[in-house]
Order: C-alpha cells, then sequence, then structure tokens
C-alpha cells in the first residue's frame, strides 16, 4: 500500500504542477488586439510554445492517469461494476487532456501549413475550427475528471482512503468541474489545482508513515 501511496501522491503532483501552467498557455499564446492569430507565418514563428504547451497538457493526462490507476488500487475498485465504471471515467479524464496536448501541438505542425493558401477569412474558419477541437477536449476532461472527483469522494470516504474533510473538498470540486462545464464558466476547471496538491501532498505524507522502521540486528546466542 506504501507504493501505491507513493504513486497517487506523485502522480497528483504532477497534475497539479501541470495544470499551475494552462493559465500561463492561455496568456501567452499570441494574439493581435485580442482576436486570435490566423497568419501560419506567425504561429511558425513561436514553436517554443509548442514544447511548452504539449509539455503542459501531457504532464496533466499522465499525472491524472497514473493517479486514477493508483487510487483505483488503492480502493480496490475493480472487483464491481461501480468501481470499473469509476475507473474507466477517470481513465476517460485523461484522455481527454491527451487529446487537448495533441491538438495544441496540432496548431504548430506542418497541419497549419495549409492555411496559408486560404484567404483572411478562410484562416479564421480553419483557426476557429482548431479552437472548437481544444475545446471540446477541454470539456471531455472536465466533465469527466468531475465525474471521477465525485466518485473519489464517495468511493474513498466509504473505504477510508480519504478523510471526511479531503473526500467533501473531492465532491465538492468535481462537482463544480461538471456544472463549469455544462454552463461554460471555464476558470471553475481551476479548483482541480489545490485539490491535486492537497491530495498529493496528503498521499505522501502517508506513505511515510507506512515506512518500515530500522530495527536493530538480534545478537545470535553464542
Amino acid at each position: 500500500m506504501r507504493q501505491t501511496y507513493r504513486i497517487i501522491g506523485w502522480a497528483a503532483l504532477l497534475a497539479g504542477i501541470s495544470f499551475l501552467g494552462q493559465p500561463l498557455v492561455t496568456a501567452i499564446v499570441p494574439t493581435i488586439d485580442g482576436k486570435m492569430v490566423t497568419d501560419p507565418a506567425i504561429i511558425g514563428g513561436t514553436l517554443w510554445l509548442a514544447v511548452l504547451e504539449g509539455g503542459i497538457f501531457l504532464g496533466l493526462a499522465i499525472g491524472l492517469g497514473m493517479l486514477v490507476i493508483g487510487m483505483d488500487e488503492a480502493l480496490g475498485s475493480a472487483r464491481s461494476v461501480a468501481g470499473r465504471a469509476h475507473f474507466l471515467t477517470g481513465i476517460a479524464a485523461a484522455f481527454g487532456w491527451l487529446l487537448v496536448a495533441s491538438i495544441g501541438l496540432e496548431r504548430y505542425s506542418s497541419v497549419t501549413g495549409v492555411a496559408s493558401s486560404f484567404g483572411e477569412e478562410g484562416r479564421l474558419v480553419f483557426f476557429q475550427s482548431w479552437a472548437l477541437n481544444v475545446t471540446t477536449g477541454i470539456f471531455v476532461a472536465s466533465i469527466a475528471s468531475g465525474i471521477w472527483w465525485i466518485g473519489t469522494a464517495i468511493r474513498g470516504s466509504k473505504a477510508g482512503v480519504l478523510g471526511r474533510p479531503l473526500a467533501l473538498f473531492a465532491g465538492m470540486v468535481g462537482a463544480l468541474n461538471v456544472l463549469a462545464s455544462l454552463v461554460g464558466v471555464p476558470w471553475l476547471v481551476l479548483l482541480q489545482i489545490p485539490l491535486f496538491f492537497v491530495v498529493g501532498i496528503v498521499f505522501l505524507r502517508r506513505s511515510v508513515r507506512l515506512a518500515p522502521t530500522r530495527t536493530s540486528p538480534e545478537v545470535a546466542p553464542a
């Protein structure tokens, strides 16, 4: 169980640290007077953003995916239909962020070069379609992760894996994630960031407490 708790802890911290970069990416993506840049030449000059953006969302996908796997192991949930549904919902959330990472990288790939031959209106439609695909990935990740956090709160509390305060926090964040996706309030999704950090710290501390204590060797009788 100690190893499982360590996996949960480090995975949650990886997801939290990666998620912290999401507002940064939103702030530094090139725009002109607040409008989307549709000139492939300008986008091609910011290839460093591909590494940053792809790394952030890939880290989030990996962190959340490992967190889901670790939590499933801790809950022993693979033994029930509800547990398997909970696990698959978490994997769907991780896949959503992987989809966002892939589509984000597409913006800086040779695919964007196709838009060079379009007029300004054609390029605008092209990149609006790209933005819609990104939004789809975010919606998948947000709704699925919200449902997963609610399931984690309920099952974790019953199994004694999550304390009551942490379970309430996870359930509240999960519900707000689902609500944010349904009503279009994206900033509520960022409430997952402190939850990731709290879960990471709690489970890493538990893993330390479960570490075997070193005992002095017994002296063999003469």
